[in-house]
Protein backbone atom coordinates (compact mmCIF):
# COMPACT_ATOMS: atom_id res chain seq x y z
CA UNK A 1 0.00 0.00 0.00
CA UNK A 2 2.84 2.39 0.83
CA UNK A 3 4.54 1.74 -2.53
CA UNK A 4 1.32 2.35 -4.43
CA UNK A 5 0.72 5.58 -2.53
CA UNK A 6 4.26 6.75 -3.29
CA UNK A 7 3.88 6.04 -7.00
CA UNK A 8 0.54 7.81 -7.04
CA UNK A 9 2.02 10.83 -5.24
CA UNK A 10 4.87 10.97 -7.76
CA UNK A 11 2.39 10.83 -10.64
CA UNK A 12 0.33 13.69 -9.22
CA UNK A 13 3.43 15.84 -8.68
CA UNK A 14 4.46 15.20 -12.29
CA UNK A 15 0.99 16.13 -13.53
CA UNK A 16 0.99 19.25 -11.37
CA UNK A 17 4.33 20.38 -12.76
CA UNK A 18 3.07 19.71 -16.28
CA UNK A 19 0.06 21.92 -15.68
CA UNK A 20 2.27 24.72 -14.38
CA UNK A 21 4.11 24.63 -17.70
CA UNK A 22 0.79 25.31 -19.44
CA UNK A 23 0.04 28.48 -17.51
CA UNK A 24 -0.19 31.63 -19.66
CA UNK A 25 2.80 33.91 -19.28
CA UNK A 26 3.73 36.31 -22.06
CA UNK A 27 0.75 35.28 -24.17
CA UNK A 28 -1.42 38.11 -22.78
CA UNK A 29 0.98 40.82 -23.83
CA UNK A 30 1.62 39.29 -27.25
CA UNK A 31 -2.03 38.97 -28.24
CA UNK A 32 -2.93 42.30 -26.67
CA UNK A 33 -0.33 44.09 -28.81
CA UNK A 34 -1.45 42.23 -31.93
CA UNK A 35 -5.04 43.25 -31.40
CA UNK A 36 -4.11 46.88 -30.86
CA UNK A 37 -2.40 46.90 -34.25
CA UNK A 38 -5.09 44.90 -36.09
CA UNK A 39 -8.68 45.26 -37.19
CA UNK A 40 -10.74 42.47 -35.73
CA UNK A 41 -14.28 41.77 -37.00
CA UNK A 42 -17.06 42.26 -34.46
CA UNK A 43 -18.17 38.67 -34.99
CA UNK A 44 -14.75 37.54 -33.76
CA UNK A 45 -15.03 39.71 -30.67
CA UNK A 46 -18.45 38.19 -29.90
CA UNK A 47 -17.10 34.66 -30.29
CA UNK A 48 -14.17 35.47 -28.00
CA UNK A 49 -16.34 37.20 -25.40
CA UNK A 50 -18.96 34.46 -25.06
CA UNK A 51 -16.49 31.87 -23.63
CA UNK A 52 -15.98 34.20 -20.66
CA UNK A 53 -19.12 32.61 -19.19
CA UNK A 54 -17.38 29.23 -19.07
CA UNK A 55 -14.02 30.66 -17.98
CA UNK A 56 -15.74 32.34 -15.03
CA UNK A 57 -17.38 29.01 -14.19
CA UNK A 58 -14.12 27.05 -14.36
CA UNK A 59 -12.14 29.61 -12.39
CA UNK A 60 -14.68 29.82 -9.56
CA UNK A 61 -15.23 26.05 -9.38
CA UNK A 62 -11.52 25.25 -9.15
CA UNK A 63 -10.69 28.16 -6.82
CA UNK A 64 -13.44 27.30 -4.35
CA UNK A 65 -12.66 23.58 -4.59
CA UNK A 66 -9.00 24.13 -3.71
CA UNK A 67 -9.06 27.27 -1.53
CA UNK A 68 -12.63 27.70 -0.33
CA UNK A 69 -12.72 31.17 -1.87
CA UNK A 70 -13.01 32.55 -5.40
CA UNK A 71 -12.19 35.51 -7.59
CA UNK A 72 -13.43 37.98 -4.97
CA UNK A 73 -10.32 37.11 -2.94
CA UNK A 74 -7.86 35.95 -5.60
CA UNK A 75 -8.48 38.45 -8.42
CA UNK A 76 -11.41 40.76 -7.58
CA UNK A 77 -10.72 43.04 -10.56
CA UNK A 78 -11.60 40.18 -12.90
CA UNK A 79 -14.99 39.68 -11.25
CA UNK A 80 -15.83 43.37 -11.87
CA UNK A 81 -18.33 43.39 -9.03
CA UNK A 82 -20.43 40.51 -10.36
CA UNK A 83 -22.46 38.42 -7.87
CA UNK A 84 -20.69 35.69 -5.93
CA UNK A 85 -21.36 32.07 -6.97
CA UNK A 86 -24.22 30.18 -5.34
CA UNK A 87 -23.35 27.06 -3.34
CA UNK A 88 -19.59 27.05 -4.05
CA UNK A 89 -17.52 25.51 -1.25
CA UNK A 90 -14.17 23.98 -0.32
CA UNK A 91 -13.98 20.40 -1.54
CA UNK A 92 -12.84 17.51 0.65
CA UNK A 93 -9.68 16.83 -1.37
CA UNK A 94 -6.51 15.00 -0.41
CA UNK A 95 -3.41 17.18 -0.25
CA UNK A 96 -1.97 16.33 -3.66
CA UNK A 97 -5.28 16.57 -5.49
CA UNK A 98 -5.86 19.93 -3.84
CA UNK A 99 -2.50 21.11 -5.19
CA UNK A 100 -3.24 20.05 -8.75
CA UNK A 101 -6.75 21.57 -8.70
CA UNK A 102 -5.21 24.82 -7.48
CA UNK A 103 -2.94 24.86 -10.54
CA UNK A 104 -6.02 24.37 -12.75
CA UNK A 105 -7.63 27.31 -10.95
CA UNK A 106 -4.66 29.60 -11.65
CA UNK A 107 -4.73 28.47 -15.27
CA UNK A 108 -8.37 29.55 -15.62
CA UNK A 109 -7.60 32.90 -13.99
CA UNK A 110 -4.93 33.27 -16.69
CA UNK A 111 -7.53 32.58 -19.37
CA UNK A 112 -9.74 35.33 -18.02
CA UNK A 113 -6.82 37.76 -18.07
CA UNK A 114 -5.93 36.86 -21.66
CA UNK A 115 -9.44 37.23 -23.04
CA UNK A 116 -10.17 40.42 -21.10
CA UNK A 117 -7.06 42.06 -22.52
CA UNK A 118 -8.52 41.49 -25.98
CA UNK A 119 -12.26 42.06 -25.57
CA UNK A 120 -14.17 44.35 -23.25
CA UNK A 121 -15.84 41.48 -21.47
CA UNK A 122 -18.47 41.73 -18.78
CA UNK A 123 -18.76 41.32 -14.98
CA UNK A 124 -18.94 37.83 -13.56
CA UNK A 125 -22.45 36.45 -14.14
CA UNK A 126 -24.50 34.71 -11.47
CA UNK A 127 -23.15 31.15 -11.27
CA UNK A 128 -24.81 28.21 -9.54
CA UNK A 129 -22.12 25.85 -8.24
CA UNK A 130 -24.29 24.13 -5.65
CA UNK A 131 -23.97 20.40 -5.09
CA UNK A 132 -27.67 19.94 -5.85
CA UNK A 133 -27.23 21.33 -9.37
CA UNK A 134 -24.37 18.96 -10.17
CA UNK A 135 -26.42 16.12 -8.67
CA UNK A 136 -29.15 16.79 -11.24
CA UNK A 137 -26.61 16.62 -14.07
CA UNK A 138 -25.22 13.29 -12.83
CA UNK A 139 -28.75 11.93 -12.31
CA UNK A 140 -29.50 12.67 -15.96
CA UNK A 141 -26.30 10.91 -17.00
CA UNK A 142 -27.34 7.78 -15.07
CA UNK A 143 -30.97 8.07 -16.10
CA UNK A 144 -32.16 7.85 -12.52
CA UNK A 145 -31.71 9.68 -9.18
CA UNK A 146 -28.71 8.52 -7.19
CA UNK A 147 -29.05 7.74 -3.49
CA UNK A 148 -27.26 9.34 -1.74
CA UNK A 149 -27.23 12.30 -4.17
CA UNK A 150 -23.98 12.99 -6.00
CA UNK A 151 -21.86 15.64 -4.26
CA UNK A 152 -18.83 16.99 -6.18
CA UNK A 153 -17.36 18.45 -3.00
CA UNK A 154 -17.50 15.21 -1.00
CA UNK A 155 -14.20 13.68 -2.12
CA UNK A 156 -11.45 13.77 -4.73
CA UNK A 157 -13.07 11.24 -7.08
CA UNK A 158 -16.35 13.16 -7.27
CA UNK A 159 -14.53 16.43 -7.78
CA UNK A 160 -12.45 14.91 -10.58
CA UNK A 161 -15.62 13.77 -12.36
CA UNK A 162 -17.05 17.30 -12.49
CA UNK A 163 -13.61 18.78 -13.17
CA UNK A 164 -13.47 16.64 -16.30
CA UNK A 165 -17.01 17.57 -17.35
CA UNK A 166 -16.67 21.36 -17.20
CA UNK A 167 -13.42 21.81 -19.22
CA UNK A 168 -14.71 19.32 -21.80
CA UNK A 169 -17.63 21.67 -22.48
CA UNK A 170 -15.10 24.45 -23.03
CA UNK A 171 -13.03 22.21 -25.26
CA UNK A 172 -15.95 21.47 -27.57
CA UNK A 173 -16.97 25.14 -27.48
CA UNK A 174 -13.59 26.34 -28.73
CA UNK A 175 -13.59 23.64 -31.41
CA UNK A 176 -16.97 24.86 -32.63
CA UNK A 177 -15.99 28.54 -32.55
CA UNK A 178 -12.65 28.21 -34.35
CA UNK A 179 -14.03 27.66 -37.92
CA UNK A 180 -16.28 30.72 -37.54
CA UNK A 181 -13.44 33.10 -36.70
CA UNK A 182 -12.28 35.36 -39.52
CA UNK A 183 -9.10 36.93 -38.15
CA UNK A 184 -5.87 34.91 -38.12
CA UNK A 185 -4.99 36.43 -34.75
CA UNK A 186 -8.33 35.34 -33.30
CA UNK A 187 -7.79 31.82 -34.58
CA UNK A 188 -4.31 31.79 -33.07
CA UNK A 189 -5.64 32.85 -29.68
CA UNK A 190 -8.43 30.25 -29.69
CA UNK A 191 -5.99 27.59 -30.86
CA UNK A 192 -3.78 28.39 -27.87
CA UNK A 193 -6.71 28.26 -25.44
CA UNK A 194 -7.92 25.07 -27.11
CA UNK A 195 -4.51 23.49 -26.63
CA UNK A 196 -4.43 24.34 -22.94
CA UNK A 197 -7.99 23.07 -22.39
CA UNK A 198 -7.04 19.85 -24.19
CA UNK A 199 -4.00 19.47 -21.94
CA UNK A 200 -6.14 20.07 -18.87
CA UNK A 201 -8.64 17.36 -19.90
CA UNK A 202 -5.76 14.97 -20.61
CA UNK A 203 -4.17 15.55 -17.19
CA UNK A 204 -7.53 15.17 -15.47
CA UNK A 205 -8.06 11.79 -17.15
CA UNK A 206 -4.61 10.66 -16.00
CA UNK A 207 -5.16 11.81 -12.43
CA UNK A 208 -8.65 10.29 -12.31
CA UNK A 209 -7.35 6.96 -13.62
CA UNK A 210 -4.62 6.96 -10.96
CA UNK A 211 -7.25 7.57 -8.26
CA UNK A 212 -9.47 4.78 -9.55
CA UNK A 213 -6.55 2.32 -9.65
CA UNK A 214 -5.46 3.32 -6.14
CA UNK A 215 -8.98 2.81 -4.80
CA UNK A 216 -9.32 -0.53 -6.58
CA UNK A 217 -6.00 -1.82 -5.25
CA UNK A 218 -6.53 -0.70 -1.65
CA UNK A 219 -10.29 -0.48 -1.09
CA UNK A 220 -11.76 -3.18 -3.35
CA UNK A 221 -13.89 -5.64 -1.30
CA UNK A 222 -12.41 -4.12 1.85
CA UNK A 223 -15.18 -5.48 4.13
CA UNK A 224 -14.70 -9.01 2.81
CA UNK A 225 -10.95 -8.73 3.38
CA UNK A 226 -11.59 -7.66 6.96
CA UNK A 227 -13.84 -10.67 7.55
CA UNK A 228 -11.23 -13.08 6.13
CA UNK A 229 -8.48 -11.57 8.27
CA UNK A 230 -10.67 -11.89 11.38
CA UNK A 231 -11.20 -15.58 10.65
CA UNK A 232 -7.48 -16.06 10.21
CA UNK A 233 -6.82 -14.36 13.54
CA UNK A 234 -9.45 -16.47 15.32
CA UNK A 235 -7.88 -19.69 14.01
CA UNK A 236 -4.45 -18.62 15.21
CA UNK A 237 -5.83 -17.68 18.64
CA UNK A 238 -7.53 -21.09 18.97
CA UNK A 239 -4.25 -22.80 18.08
CA UNK A 240 -2.43 -20.65 20.65
CA UNK A 241 -4.93 -21.59 23.34
CA UNK A 242 -4.36 -25.26 22.47
CA UNK A 243 -0.69 -24.93 23.32
CA UNK A 244 0.91 -23.91 20.03
CA UNK A 245 3.38 -21.04 20.19
CA UNK A 246 1.93 -18.77 17.51
CA UNK A 247 2.25 -15.56 19.51
CA UNK A 248 4.46 -13.71 16.99
CA UNK A 249 2.24 -14.76 14.10
CA UNK A 250 -0.82 -13.67 16.05
CA UNK A 251 0.66 -10.23 16.67
CA UNK A 252 1.47 -9.82 12.98
CA UNK A 253 -2.01 -10.86 11.86
CA UNK A 254 -3.54 -8.61 14.53
CA UNK A 255 -1.58 -5.68 13.13
CA UNK A 256 -2.73 -6.52 9.60
CA UNK A 257 -6.32 -6.68 10.83
CA UNK A 258 -5.96 -3.32 12.56
CA UNK A 259 -4.68 -1.76 9.32
CA UNK A 260 -7.54 -3.27 7.30
CA UNK A 261 -10.14 -2.12 9.84
CA UNK A 262 -8.69 1.37 9.78
CA UNK A 263 -8.87 1.36 5.98
CA UNK A 264 -12.46 0.12 6.10
CA UNK A 265 -13.28 2.79 8.66
CA UNK A 266 -11.83 5.52 6.41
CA UNK A 267 -13.68 4.12 3.40
CA UNK A 268 -17.02 4.04 5.21
CA UNK A 269 -16.43 7.46 6.69
CA UNK A 270 -15.72 8.91 3.24
CA UNK A 271 -18.75 7.11 1.85
CA UNK A 272 -20.98 8.59 4.51
CA UNK A 273 -19.66 12.05 3.55
CA UNK A 274 -21.12 14.97 5.47
CA UNK A 275 -23.55 12.75 7.36
CA UNK A 276 -20.63 11.62 9.53
CA UNK A 277 -20.34 15.08 11.03
CA UNK A 278 -23.97 14.92 12.15
CA UNK A 279 -24.32 11.21 12.96
CA UNK A 280 -20.82 10.14 13.97
CA UNK A 281 -21.28 10.81 17.71
CA UNK A 282 -25.03 10.24 17.89
CA UNK A 283 -26.86 7.08 18.94
CA UNK A 284 -26.79 5.56 15.44
CA UNK A 285 -25.86 2.23 13.89
CA UNK A 286 -22.66 3.81 12.58
CA UNK A 287 -21.63 4.92 16.08
CA UNK A 288 -22.35 1.56 17.71
CA UNK A 289 -20.62 -0.48 14.99
CA UNK A 290 -17.57 1.76 15.22
CA UNK A 291 -17.51 1.47 19.02
CA UNK A 292 -17.94 -2.33 18.90
CA UNK A 293 -15.09 -2.63 16.41
CA UNK A 294 -12.82 -0.49 18.59
CA UNK A 295 -13.65 -2.49 21.74
CA UNK A 296 -12.94 -5.77 19.98
CA UNK A 297 -9.70 -4.44 18.54
CA UNK A 298 -8.49 -3.19 21.93
CA UNK A 299 -9.46 -6.31 23.89
CA UNK A 300 -6.48 -8.11 25.46
CA UNK A 301 -7.07 -11.86 25.34
CA UNK A 302 -3.67 -13.28 26.30
CA UNK A 303 -0.88 -11.94 28.48
CA UNK A 304 2.58 -13.51 28.74
CA UNK A 305 4.58 -12.83 31.90
CA UNK A 306 8.35 -12.63 32.23
CA UNK A 307 8.53 -16.40 32.81
CA UNK A 308 6.80 -17.12 29.50
CA UNK A 309 3.57 -18.25 31.09
CA UNK A 310 0.28 -17.31 29.42
CA UNK A 311 -2.35 -15.50 31.47
CA UNK A 312 -5.66 -15.99 29.69
CA UNK A 313 -8.77 -13.88 30.12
Amino acid sequence: MATTGFLFSTAIVFISLSVISLLPSAISAVFSDDYKNSSVPKTDLDLLEFPLNLEYLEAEFFLFGALGQGLDKVAPHLAEGGPSPIGAQKANLDTLTNAIILQFAYQEVGHLKVIKKIVKGFPRPQLDLSASLFAKVIDKAFGKPLNPPFDPYANSINFFIVSYLIPYVGLTGYVGANPKLQSAISKRLVAGLLGVESGLVCHLKKAFSSHVKLNKDNYSDISARVRLKKRELEQIQISTLNGNNYLVKELNVQKELNDLEETEYMFLKQKSKAQWIKDGDNCTKLFHSTLASKIKRDTIRILVNNEGKRLET
